[in-house]
């Protein structure tokens, strides 16, 4: 089928750049060209037919945020080109995450920046259709200079924005249309800290570990498939000696609805949140069988969590 064709060219190349000498030289692949910014389920509805290859496609499609519905196709080839090299590895900052913040602020400084803790923005102001910097929840007022950049997702930075009429119609309509975008589901965190004496890692090749219960499910239920991350394999400065971190969490398809429905600190919610990760534990007991045995410290991140304390909107 011509339309395999085309995705085997884009596959054997890491750009759209690299494949300008194989499409050059075979034109007959310009008419299926568009499948690549097209939204990926239409090309797999159309060629794949076996239900493992459909859930594994939907498994690589989780890299990018979304199941197959709703990801663009160049963005799977891309993964799947990377993702089976010999040399591919899962990279992580030394130190830890909060290194990458700490790097940026460094460089913000460095070039006369200055990051404010504690701000929370109440509104994003606007004057002719520009904006021309935020309302701060204490009143304050920050004025930018050239622009205002929101690195919020684009359901958090809409809640931002005023409702204008008039001359501002154009700005409301893109505040409308940026808020109806489709979005990833919530997910689910365990964050463990374990004592590893007597604890054998030996034959773990890879600290970084997808597990899958059940592959006719679909990737996209948060009870099916798990990830779980052990960076003190790599990296001996992220905790004491003697012991490991673990990092497990769910894939993004977590339901948000039973969630709304609880107040955080309630009982209610902690036996929810209990029940929902338990499968979480399950998936690293397949690695480490007494993992419950060895917790001296854990913290369970829910969606209310995710939504309270990082700002994802219906924590995505």
């Amino acid at each position: 089928m011509r339309q395999i064709t085309a995705l085997q060219v884009l596959q054997g190349n890491a750009t759209t750049a690299g494949a300008l000498p194989f499409v050059a030289t075979h034109p007959d692949v310009f008419a299926d060209l568009p499948l690549t910014f097209d939204d990926l389920s239409k090309t797999v509805d159309e060629i794949v037919t076996v239900p493992f290859v459909r859930n594994f496609i939907d498994l690589m499609c989780i890299f990018c945020g979304f199941p197959a519905k709703g990801a663009m196709t160049a963005h799977i080839l891309y993964i799947l080109e990377r993702f089976f090299e010999e040399d591919a590895a899962f990279s992580v900052p030394v130190g830890g995450t909060s290194q990458l913040g700490e790097t940026i602020q460094r460089g913000l400084e460095k070039f006369g920046g200055k990051l404010q803790l504690n701000a929370d923005v109440d509104e994003i102001l606007v004057e002719d259709g520009r904006a021309v910097g935020v309302r701060l929840k204490n009143g304050n007022v920050v004025k930018a200079r050239k622009a205002v950049v929101s690195n919020a997702t684009p359901f958090d930075t809409v809640k931002l924005m005023p409702q204008q009429e008039g001359e501002a119609k154009a700005l409301t309509k893109w505040r409308n249309d940026l808020g109806t975008l489709p979005r990833h589901g919530a997910i689910s965190h365990l964050f463990l800290g374990v004592d590893a004496e007597g604890l054998d890692l030996s034959f773990i090749d890879d600290p970084a570990h997808l597990v899958v219960q059940d592959w006719d499910r679909s990737m996209q239920d948060s009870q099916n498939l798990c990830s779980f991350f052990i960076p003190s394999l790599l990296d001996k400065s992220v905790c004491p000696e003697g012991k490991h971190v673990i990092h497990v969490y769910s894939s993004g398809g977590e339901p948000y609805e039973p969630w709304e429905k609880l107040d955080q600190g309630s009982p209610e919610y902690e036996a929810y949140k209990k029940e929902r990760v338990e499968i979480l534990f399950k998936a690293v007991e397949r690695c480490i069988p007494d993992i419950r045995d060895r917790l001296e410290f854990s913290i369970i991140g829910s969606p209310l969590a995710h939504e309270a304390f990082l700002r994802r909107d219906r924590g995505t």
